[in-house]
């Protein structure tokens, strides 16, 4: 019986093994990687042909659970058609469902199990926005080591980081470290910048920016940059070129952070206190103040620094050293030294007696030998560019015998005149005495037929021989012979007659000039004045029987000249005033002295000279041109004995005061008492001309004197 059953057995055995083989348990679908962001759903596909072992899905080789509703996990469970399909399905996929799913078939007594592909699931999660640990500005000290750091966090897979500086990529000085954060799956990403900080950099825009998977777009976040620094400072002038008496203002600006800052001035190394807190310093240029050193110094919390303007002030030149009188023996070294300050330094240059032709050196210092050729005037000329040369002038004299000087070997006199025949001489040692000679014979003092007058000129000795009343034997050749302790010298002086018959004339068409002007100035203004306003005569002034005649024909017009202060018996039937002056003086010509007229042209208008000095007159009210008159000696003899001509006044003087008593076109002669003037048609003149006096300044405009058109 036993034998039966084991063949049967075997035979079982077989067909349950070949049957078996038969349902063998295969996936149709087997889950697939992919990625996925955090809150999405997601289905990872299994299907199972011939299933017969126990199927469930496994996260990172950790099962889930064998039914469908896979207790325990809310957001997984099974889906599909029951038998066949066994799909996990998740809702709103979160950072831990990042892993690698499995679906896996257990096995059975004869069928054995089956695992699918891992399905990598990778889920991605924003990161926060990223920051930088300095915040929107970064303030730092200049010439340091700076260290600012981007943070990104949050995110998964980790944020990549970069660096910009206004715009432009960092690639330098980066160091980057990336973590979980706080054991989770998400990550932080800190990236550390350093870089040396440098002024030009203030003001820059430092960028980070965080790249994540997660985002379509990056995320950036900037700082500025504002480097603190000592103010660095700079001076300006107000003009390039600065001259002695200009006002220049120089400005300091300070480029600092933080930008307040504190001002002070120095000039010269002293503190101007006025100035402190200033930013501009204005200085009144002075030649004392040239190549001074104007600093300003400025200062904030993190230090000072200051800055320097050389003062360079262009002046003319002043002499600070003038050459000095040389006196010396022959053959001695002369050193002529001339010292001058001015800016931009002058270049000297000696010239010898004013002779540009002469030019005997440059430089400060002169040095020669003293001879009879190198005496002479020195002049050291100092000339500085953009100002007038200035020049001083000194004598080197040799000492020796007296020189004579020149020009004077003939001179002139006139027959029964006094007569100045001179000469004259300069020496070193001074000269002793003077000696005259004529025809070679040595004149006395003596003699009571001349006088001989010693006088000086600066360094010139002037000996005067004084002939009065020279005769015709007084003419012919004079011997000046000059003494001084180191010899004499002599020379020949001829004196020659003159006629005065040209200096006659001359003085006449002077005196005949000036009388014109004087009558054409008076018709001039009276018949400004006719034009203007009819002739009013105070009733207090004498009057002429004859009235004026007045013509007003339009073709032929006379001009009837009458004296309106003269009666006619008064002037002897003479017509008008000035017609008498005229007979007057050609009958008394020697009451005038020689009168030169001078005429002076140089001065811009509205300057008149008188003499030296200048005064401003207005030409429109002004009666007389610029006429000096003044007294021609024809010698010093006359010039002696001036007093002869004190009784005589120019009648012909300009003059624009109105209020004296005087008329101002005629001057009243001093002396009455004299037997010249005791005619009765001088005293009518005279006594005319007193009743001019009590006019008033319109009364006198009205009533000039002779002429009315």
């Amino acid at each position: 019986m036993g034998y039966l059953l084991m063949p049967l057995f075997l035979l079982l055995q077989t067909f349950l093994e070949s049957n078996s083989k038969s349902l063998l348990q295969t996936f149709v679908e087997e889950p697939k990687s992919l990625s996925l962001r955090e809150g999405d759903n997601v289905t990872l596909a299994c299907s199972v042909d011939n299933k017969v072992g126990v199927l469930q899905w496994t996260r990172d080789d950790f099962g889930l659970g064998t039914d469908r509703e896979l207790s325990g996990y809310s957001r997984y469970k099974m889906v599909g058609e029951e038998g066949k399909t066994w799909n996990l399905r998740i809702e709103n996929v979160t950072l831990d469902d990042d892993a690698k799913f499995q679906c896996q078939v257990g096995a059975t007594e004869h069928v054995g199990p089956i695992r699918s592909k891992y399905a990598i699931v990778k889920v991605f999660a924003s990161p926060q926005p990223p920051i930088i640990t300095a915040g929107p500005s970064l303030i730092l000290r200049e010439k340091k080591i700076a260290l600012v750091q981007c943070i990104s966090k949050g995110g998964r897979p980790a944020s990549v980081i970069k660096w910009r500086r206004n715009g432009k990529l960092i690639s330098d000085g980066i160091e980057e470290k990336v973590e979980n954060l706080d054991g989770t799956k998400r990550m932080i990403t800190v990236s550390s910048l350093t870089f040396e900080t440098y002024r030009n950099i203030s003001g820059s825009v430092l960028e980070c920016e965080a790249i994540n998977e997660s985002d379509e777009e990056s995320r950036k976040v900037s700082t500025t940059v504002q480097i603190e620094f000592e103010p660095e400072v700079s001076l300006t002038a107000d003009r390039e070129t600065v001259y002695e008496g200009d006002t220049v203002k120089i400005s300091c600006a300070a480029e600092a952070f933080p930008s307040l800052v504190e001002y002070q001035w120095n000039v010269g190394g002293e503190e101007v206190k006025e100035a402190r807190g200033a930013m501009e310093l204005i200085i009144d240029a002075d030649r004392t103040l040239n190549g001074k050193k104007v600093t300003c110094f400025a200062r904030n919390k993190i230090g000072q620094s200051s800055a320097d303007y050389l003062l360079d002030i262009k002046y003319s030149p002043a002499f600070v050293k003038s050459p000095k009188d040389v006196t010396g023996n022959n053959g001695q070294k002369i050193s002529l030294e001339c010292s001058v300050e001015s800016n931009p330094p002058a270049d000297y240059l000696w010239i010898k007696n004013n002779l540009s032709s002469e030019l005997v050196g440059s430089g400060p210092i002169l040095s020669f030998t003293l001879t009879n050729q190198s005496s002479g005037i020195y002049t050291c000329k100092a000339t500085s560019k953009g100002f007038s040369p200035i020049s001083s002038a000194i004598s080197v004299t040799l000492r020796g015998p007296p020189n004579i000087v020149p020009g004077r070997e003939v001179q002139f006199g006139t027959l029964g005149e006094t007569v100045h025949v001179i000469c004259e001489a300069h020496a070193v040692p001074n000269v002793q005495q003077f000696f005259w000679l004529y025809e070679g014979q040595e004149m006395r003092q003596e003699a009571s037929n001349f006088s001989i007058v010693e006088t000086q000129h600066g360094n010139i000795i002037r000996s005067t021989l004084i002939i009065p009343k020279v005769g015709r034997s007084n003419f012919g050749e004079y011997g000046c012979r000059v003494k001084n302790e180191m010899g004499e010298v002599s020379t020949v002086i001829k004196l020659k007659s003159v006629d005065a018959l040209p200096l006659l004339i001359m003085v006449a068409a002077a005196i005949g000039g000036l009388l014109l002007t004087i009558v054409l100035i008076v018709i001039v203004m009276t018949c400004r004045k006719v034009a203007k306003t009819p002739l009013n005569i105070s009733p207090g002034a004498k009057t002429s029987p004859q009235p004026d005649r007045f013509s007003n024909s339009s073709s032929d017009t006379k001009a009837n000249t009458i004296s309106s202060l003269s009666a006619p018996d008064d002037l002897d039937g003479s017509d008008s005033l000035p017609e008498y002056h005229a007979n007057f003086m050609k009958s008394q010509p020697d009451v005038l002295p020689t009168i030169k007229t001078t005429y002076n042209t140089d001065f811009e208008p509205g300057w008149h000279g008188y003499g030296n000095s200048h005064q401003y007159t207005n030409r429109a009210y002004n009666n007389s041109d610029n006429y000096a008159a003044y007294r021609q000696f024809s010698s010093e003899h006359d010039l002696l004995d001036q007093n002869k001509y004190n009784n005589y006044s120019n009648p012909y003087l300009q003059s624009n005061e109105f209020n004296s008593h005087t008329n101002a076109a005629y001057g009243i002669i001093g002396n009455r008492a004299d037997p010249m003037y005791s005619s009765g048609r001088f005293n009518a003149v005279a006594q005319k001309l007193e009743v001019m006096g009590s006019l008033s300044v319109e009364d006198l405009n009205e009533s000039s004197i002779g002429t009315h058109v």
